[in-house]
């Protein structure tokens, strides 16, 4: 391994966007601080997203329209953190949570890995979200993927832990040259990553497997949803982000 990494990175598994769901006939939506709650509870690691809103807030939000998860449309970069109280998700009493509510709910009692999104030029929601983790006393990591995303973080804040999210982009509508260019991590060089984030159905191809033996770079699989599902996964991966069901700690 490049680094000796923390063992919630590479043992825990990591909740995707919370525990969400239906608990109890309750429907707990994704990137809720409902859903973070249960993750803590349940003591897993949570993985989230982040965009940035048009007054330069940083809001936990996994999509770039809201139609998906609320009774709105519209691109949630275009809105202010003022909009957010009146937008409920997924018909429920939660709404869409600031990155800084998220650090003061969780505060440091499970891990964060937070996930830069967004199509805003580079250098911009990383400043932003730097400055709101720069004093958090909590563990973190930030993945992204956007190579460059990640190389910010490396310029500026080099002490973060990092890592570079990819799959075979088959469903991308980016051009050839650049999905090559992604799905065959020629990036990597360039990021210096502490890990890779991997589809699970990806984790054999021969880049990811390349820089995981040669490099030592450890692989994260996402999005595992079943037992079944994070057995294989654990074949090739060090840690799984799940969904959908409670997966044992990896050995």
């Amino acid at each position: 391994m490049k680094k000796n990494l923390p063992q919630w990175l590479v043992k825990r598994p990591i909740s995707h966007r919370g525990l969400h769901g239906v608990f109890n006939s309750k429907v707990v939506p994704e990137n809720s601080l409902l859903a973070f709650e249960h993750s803590i509870e349940k003591k897993f690691p949570i993985e989230l997203d982040v965009h940035m809103l048009r007054d330069g807030s940083v809001v936990v939000f996994h999509d770039e329209t809201l139609d998906r998860l609320t009774s709105v449309s519209g691109r949630i970069e275009e809105l202010s953190k003022e909009n957010l109280k009146n937008l409920y998700l997924l018909k429920t009493e939660q709404t869409i949570p600031l990155l800084s509510q998220v650090l003061s709910l969780v505060a440091g009692r499970v891990p964060l890995l937070i996930e830069l999104k967004g199509e805003h030029s580079t250098g911009i929601l990383e400043k932003h979200t730097w400055e709101l983790l720069k004093d958090y006393q909590g563990e973190f990591a930030v993945q992204s993927f956007n190579p460059y995303s990640m190389m910010w973080f490396q310029k500026h804040a080099g002490q973060v832990l990092r890592g570079l999210l990819s799959y075979d982009y088959s469903d991308s509508s980016l051009p050839i040259y650049k999905k090559l260019l992604l799905k065959n991590l020629i990036f990597a060089a360039k990021v210096l990553p502490d890990f890779l984030a991997i589809d699970k159905d990806y984790l054999e191809a021969w880049p990811v497997q390349l820089l995981h033996k040669t490099v030592g770079l450890p692989l994260i699989a996402w999005t595992v949803s079943s037992l079944k599902e994070s057995n294989q996964a654990s074949q090739l991966a060090q840690n799984v982000i799940f969904e959908n069901f409670i997966p044992a700690t990896m050995t």
